[in-house]
Protein backbone atom coordinates (compact mmCIF):
# COMPACT_ATOMS: atom_id res chain seq x y z
CA UNK A 1 0.00 0.00 0.00
CA UNK A 2 2.60 2.45 -1.00
CA UNK A 3 0.70 4.39 -3.70
CA UNK A 4 -1.17 7.10 -1.84
CA UNK A 5 -3.94 7.42 -4.26
CA UNK A 6 -7.89 8.34 -4.02
CA UNK A 7 -10.09 5.67 -3.15
CA UNK A 8 -11.85 4.54 -6.14
CA UNK A 9 -15.57 5.04 -4.78
CA UNK A 10 -15.20 5.86 -1.60
CA UNK A 11 -13.94 9.06 -1.22
CA UNK A 12 -12.40 11.93 -2.90
CA UNK A 13 -8.99 12.45 -1.27
CA UNK A 14 -6.46 10.04 -0.21
CA UNK A 15 -6.97 10.20 3.67
CA UNK A 16 -7.83 7.12 4.15
CA UNK A 17 -5.56 5.57 2.23
CA UNK A 18 -2.96 7.57 3.86
CA UNK A 19 -3.81 6.95 7.48
CA UNK A 20 -4.65 3.36 6.55
CA UNK A 21 -1.17 2.39 4.91
CA UNK A 22 0.26 4.32 8.46
CA UNK A 23 -1.64 2.10 10.47
CA UNK A 24 -0.86 -0.76 8.74
CA UNK A 25 2.79 0.12 8.78
CA UNK A 26 3.07 1.19 12.25
CA UNK A 27 0.97 -1.86 13.96
CA UNK A 28 1.74 -4.85 11.62
CA UNK A 29 -1.48 -5.89 10.28
CA UNK A 30 -1.94 -8.73 7.88
CA UNK A 31 -3.37 -8.14 4.19
CA UNK A 32 -6.97 -9.85 5.29
CA UNK A 33 -6.99 -7.42 8.24
CA UNK A 34 -5.83 -4.34 6.19
CA UNK A 35 -8.82 -5.28 3.75
CA UNK A 36 -11.16 -5.86 6.06
CA UNK A 37 -10.01 -2.11 7.45
CA UNK A 38 -10.96 -0.69 3.84
CA UNK A 39 -13.74 -2.71 2.94
CA UNK A 40 -15.33 -1.83 6.45
CA UNK A 41 -14.20 2.29 5.51
CA UNK A 42 -15.59 1.81 2.36
CA UNK A 43 -19.31 0.36 3.91
CA UNK A 44 -19.60 3.31 6.28
CA UNK A 45 -18.54 6.49 3.08
CA UNK A 46 -21.55 4.52 1.48
CA UNK A 47 -24.19 4.60 3.72
CA UNK A 48 -23.26 7.99 4.65
CA UNK A 49 -24.02 8.98 0.93
CA UNK A 50 -27.04 7.16 0.73
CA UNK A 51 -28.20 9.13 3.59
CA UNK A 52 -26.98 12.29 2.32
CA UNK A 53 -29.05 11.47 -1.11
CA UNK A 54 -32.48 10.03 1.14
CA UNK A 55 -32.33 13.48 2.62
CA UNK A 56 -31.84 15.09 -0.62
CA UNK A 57 -34.14 13.55 -2.29
CA UNK A 58 -36.82 13.90 0.18
CA UNK A 59 -36.48 17.82 -0.19
CA UNK A 60 -37.26 18.64 3.63
CA UNK A 61 -37.10 22.06 4.70
CA UNK A 62 -33.89 23.36 6.63
CA UNK A 63 -34.16 22.82 10.17
CA UNK A 64 -36.84 20.35 9.74
CA UNK A 65 -35.76 16.82 12.09
CA UNK A 66 -36.96 14.44 14.40
CA UNK A 67 -36.29 16.15 17.53
CA UNK A 68 -38.65 19.35 16.00
CA UNK A 69 -41.45 17.45 15.08
CA UNK A 70 -44.28 18.32 16.89
CA UNK A 71 -45.94 14.78 17.56
CA UNK A 72 -48.18 16.09 20.21
CA UNK A 73 -50.03 17.92 16.58
CA UNK A 74 -51.04 14.55 15.29
CA UNK A 75 -52.76 13.32 18.53
CA UNK A 76 -55.81 16.10 17.88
Amino acid sequence: MSDARPCRYCCDNSACWTQSETRVQTEGWSLPLSLAALCEHELAERERRRLARHLKDARLPAGKTLETFEFEALAA
